[in-house]
């Protein structure tokens, strides 16, 4: 599955053309948070029983999760915004039903401390030369949303909250909170021709 976000309205009306996401906003494509429980990536993390909770008025089973090995960042700057990735310094909690296995909360954080260089060329003068990532937090709360033609009903992020907390950045502390409602499916048919 692939997930994209396009802007629709800003401050209720709809956005003019030469509008683009500040470096803060959420990104217009994200991949699919869940990925790292395919059989294929899981041997990149150690998972761990935690014990029984709630979520909601749900009953969940709660297992923790870090990466095995940590990876080099990968840093990507446009122009003063910055996008980091950090493989492999994962730790978080899956919270799932005991019934039916579906996911209803991801947490995740990160393991650490990790330093960044900040390149010459987006340095200001007297500026750090590096930056630290002390946080990184995600929660993502899932719930049921309808859908028809077929129907079916999905489990799908409701709201997913991010903090972190950069040193040496231009924004040091964010939290960002994402409610999403609405949700469209777009199918399509194909034929084969010989």
């Amino acid at each position: 599955a692939k997930v994209s976000r396009q802007l629709i309205a800003v401050n209720g009306r709809p956005p003019n053309p030469n509008q683009e996401p500040e470096c803060l906003d959420p990104r217009s494509t994200s991949p699919e948070p869940l990925a790292f429980l395919l059989p294929e990536r899981r041997e990149k993390f150690v998972f761990k029983a935690a014990g029984l909770g709630r979520v909601g008025a749900r009953d969940a089973v709660m297992i923790d999760y870090r990466s095995v090995k940590p990876e080099d960042p990968k840093v990507e700057w446009k122009d003063e915004c910055v996008s980091i990735d950090l493989p492999g310094r994962a730790r978080g909690r899956i919270w799932a039903d005991p019934e039916t296995s579906e996911i209803l909360r991801l947490d995740e954080g990160i393991i650490g401390l990790v330093d960044i260089t900040v390149p010459r060329k987006q340095q200001r003068p007297g500026g750090p030369t590096y930056m630290t990532i002390e946080r990184a937090d995600s929660t993502i709360r899932y719930r049921p949303f309808s859908f028809t033609d077929p129907d079916e009903i999905l489990l799908l992020p409701g709201s997913i909250e991010t903090t972190t907390v950069v040193k040496n950045s231009g924004s040091p502390r964010t939290r960002i909170t994402q409610t999403f409602t609405n949700y469209r499916r777009f199918v399509t048919g194909s034929r084969l021709v010989q």
